[in-house]
C-alpha cells in the first residue's frame, strides 16, 4: 500500500505534486531535506544552487545520495532561519524533485 501511495504522489503533474507537499507541510509542520556530517545537501551548478526539499522522509529517502540523510527540518526553522539563509546566497528551492 505504501509504494502504491508513493507511485501514485510521484506521478502527479508539477503542479499536483506542489499542491500535495504545501498540505501535508501544513499538516506535519515540518520539511525534509538531506543532510550529512558536513551540512545540507545542495545541487545544480555555479549559476543555479538548488536546496531539495520534501514533505515526507519516504520521499527524501527515495532521492538520498552518498552519505546524506533524510533529516526534518521544523517549519518554524525552515521559514524564519533557514528560508532567509537560502534568499541571502541566492539559493533556490528544488520542491519534491
Amino acid at each position: 500500500m505504501k509504494n502504491n501511495r508513493i507511485n501514485n504522489i510521484n506521478n502527479l503533474s508539477s503542479p499536483e505534486r506542489y499542491d500535495y507537499f504545501i498540505r501535508k507541510v501544513s499538516d506535519f509542520e515540518e520539511v525534509w531535506g538531506l543532510k550529512d556530517k558536513e551540512g545540507w545537501a545542495l545541487m545544480g551548478s555555479e549559476e543555479q544552487v538548488l536546496f531539495p526539499i520534501w514533505s515526507e522522509k519516504e520521499f527524501a529517502e527515495l532521492c538520498k545520495w552518498d552519505n546524506y540523510q533524510p533529516t526534518p527540518i521544523p517549519l518554524d526553522d525552515f521559514m524564519e532561519k533557514l528560508l532567509p539563509k537560502l534568499e541571502k546566497d541566492s539559493v533556490m528551492l528544488a520542491v519534491f524533485l
